[in-house]
């Protein structure tokens, strides 16, 4: 499986990696990295042992975090105007894509989801590590009219589903990613 995780590819310092286990703290960050949103442990007396980490790579931020227990996450601001693209590391996810159904991602498999054009839940076992891109809406847009000449709308922007997997493309993509921020971080965040 490609590296993805920023920690193993010599990203970042030993200085710029957050833990917390403070559920304030935790939502100061979540909120101003992703998009404000609504987090439940799964368990009586829980406390979290967060670790959170973020850079850019241009308009899009780049996330390696855990909460250190099970959690739900849920009610993402569509105000945010913002889509997320996790991809776990190491433990599982499990994303409720429509009508009751789920969707796991075990580690390598990643989930998307444009939370400025769908409700988006989902939750992460006690040992979940995520790699998440956090990308402007406007970015997904913009790409979409360069690419292909039209924004295709709510038919695509709406649409919740896994994609990747060991040994795919987008694995090999996002690896190449991690790379790049770690040998040329300031590469990575001008563009």
């Amino acid at each position: 499986m490609v590296a993805l995780d920023p920690f193993a590819v010599g990203r970042p310092p030993a200085a710029e990696r957050r833990t917390s286990d403070d559920w304030d703290e935790i939502r100061h960050w979540s909120d101003r990295v992703y998009m404000p949103y609504v987090v439940r442990p799964l368990g009586v007396g829980l406390a979290p042992r967060s670790s959170m980490y973020s850079t850019k790579i241009g308009d899009i931020t780049v996330t390696r975090f855990s909460y250190g227990i099970p959690v739900s996450v849920g009610d993402f601001s569509p105000d945010a105007g913002n889509a997320l693209v996790l991809t776990t590391i190491r433990g599982n996810a499990r994303h409720h894509v429509e009508h009751g159904a789920t969707a796991d991602t075990p580690a390598g498999d990643t989930f998307v989801a444009d939370c400025s054009r769908v409700d988006y839940l989902v939750e992460f076992s006690p040992d979940h590590v995520q790699l998440n891109l956090t990308i402007p809406h406007r970015v997904l847009a913009d790409t979409a009219v360069r690419w292909w000449g039209f924004d295709p709308g709510d038919v695509l922007w709406q649409r919740k589903c896994a994609i990747g997997g060991g040994g795919s493309g987008w694995q090999a993509l996002l690896g190449y990613a991690m790379r790049t921020t770690g040998e040329l971080p300031a590469h990575a965040t001008n563009g």
